[in-house]
């Protein structure tokens, strides 16, 4: 069975597929416009207002292991992120970059050890990492926080 996927790009050229299903929606806003909150995880950035409600951050190239956690970002940057939903919560993924809407058949799909990733497979000879959102969110802080 083919399953469509959101190809995107973190640091260093790395591509990551997250389940299409899985996403909501493409967020685009200035570094300044996320509020760190101090004693968290170093991949989570902080939090945004997004319609009236909270939305975590993650940075998704911290969570991988890619990068660590840089605060070279000016308040005037722009971050791209990809939201990620489950049953009751959403969290932004940030992401260098959009490559598009991609078609894998999961059936290819070699096992990754790595606690955040799903799989590992090949798109047109590039290795290519498929994130496990549930793994986000049964393991980071978030549990308490609102619904949104």
């Amino acid at each position: 069975m083919i399953v469509d996927y959101f190809e995107v790009e973190l640091v260093q050229s790395q591509l990551l597929a997250i389940a299409l299903e899985r996403t909501a929606e493409v967020l685009t806003l200035k570094r300044s416009e996320i509020c760190p909150v101090p004693g968290v995880k170093s991949e989570l950035v902080g939090v945004s207002n997004q319609r009236g409600k909270l939305l975590w951050f993650v940075d998704l190239s911290v969570l991988l292991q890619i990068a660590a956690p840089s605060l070279r970002l000016s308040r005037q940057e722009k971050i791209t992120a990809i939201m990620l939903t489950s049953e009751n919560f959403k969290i932004a993924g940030i992401v260098n970059s959009l490559k598009g809407i991609i078609s894998l058949n999961p059936q290819e799909f070699k096992p990754d050890p790595h606690p955040y990733l799903l799989a590992q497979t090949t798109l047109n000879s590039t290795l290519l990492n498929v994130l496990d959102v549930d793994a986000i969110f049964q393991t980071l802080p978030l549990a308490n926080s609102p619904k949104t």
